[in-house]
């Protein structure tokens, strides 16, 4: 066995590993691998990095074990879940390296109508205790300056204006 066959094979042993624990970008996992290969100090020359980097990469994408589809799928799922918006899910996909047609294609088949949204920003409120989640019970209305930090939070998390309205009526 020559070096080349045993650092792959080092490489791909590693990789497996990786994906088992966590789903994973194409970009997320290029950027593991040359961090693993700079750890393993392999004494080698930055095109045989990059080479060895596309060669596993291209192998885990034929069996289907990277996915950026599948991935974004499950990414908006869970930043549903947290109350996240579209604009933040547009964020997060595009910080992890997918592409802007996978996230578009992805949040569009999601957000099918627009009670996704508002449903997001209910559960937004509800995990934050604000809105009509709050603990305090007001008689008449609530206090302008504690609605503005409310709107406030919820613009920050990404939601629209009228969306916003909505929840805090």
């Amino acid at each position: 066995m020559n070096k080349n066959s045993e650092i792959q094979q080092k490489l791909e042993n590693i990789s497996l590993k990786y994906i088992s624990q966590f789903e994973t970008s194409e970009f997320q996992f290029r950027v593991f691998l040359k961090r693993r290969m700079l750890k393993l100090d392999l004494k080698l020359e930055i095109d045989a990095y990059d080479y060895f980097i596309d060669k596993i990469v291209i192998k885990m994408k034929e069996k289907n074990y990277i996915n950026d589809k599948r991935f974004s799928e499950i990414k908006i799922q869970q930043i549903f879940r947290n109350g996240g918006s579209k604009k933040l899910i547009f964020l997060k996909l595009k910080e992890k390296g997918i592409s802007k047609s996978i996230i578009k294609n992805s949040v569009d088949k999601f957000f099918d109508t627009d009670t996704r949204e508002l449903a997001s920003a209910l559960i937004y409120i509800k995990k934050r205790k604000i809105g009509i989640y709050h603990y305090e019970k007001f008689d008449s209305k609530i206090p302008e300056n504690l609605l503005k930090k409310w709107q406030g939070s919820l613009a920050r998390k990404g939601f629209p204006y009228d969306i916003v309205k909505k929840v805090l009526e």
